[in-house]
């Protein structure tokens, strides 16, 4: 009997360091994903300051270029945000 408790054991904390492992991997990978997504999202706030700024000099040409990266920036952040909430729903 004491054979099998121990077996049981051992099995008992091979999946928990397993569960431990992938909760650390989660925990990394959401991490990483955040701050990645928050580093697109900088990008679009310099296209927003250089926008404004372009107004404030009075220089028409320039808008129309910056609000269509701004554009970009915020279709690529969306289908970003929703890559990650399929990635984290298959987890």
């Amino acid at each position: 009997m004491t054979r099998t408790s121990t077996t049981a054991d051992l099995f008992v904390v091979a999946i928990q360091d397993l569960l431990d492992a992938t909760q650390a991997w989660i925990e990394r990978s959401d991490a990483l994903c955040g701050a990645f997504r928050k580093g697109k999202q900088s990008k679009r706030i310099s296209y927003e300051t250089a926008i404004h700024l372009a107004e404030r000099l009075g220089d028409a040409r320039a808008r129309g270029p910056l609000n269509a990266c701004r554009e970009e920036e915020i279709e690529a952040d969306a289908r970003l945000e929703q890559l990650l909430v399929a990635l984290a729903e298959a987890m």
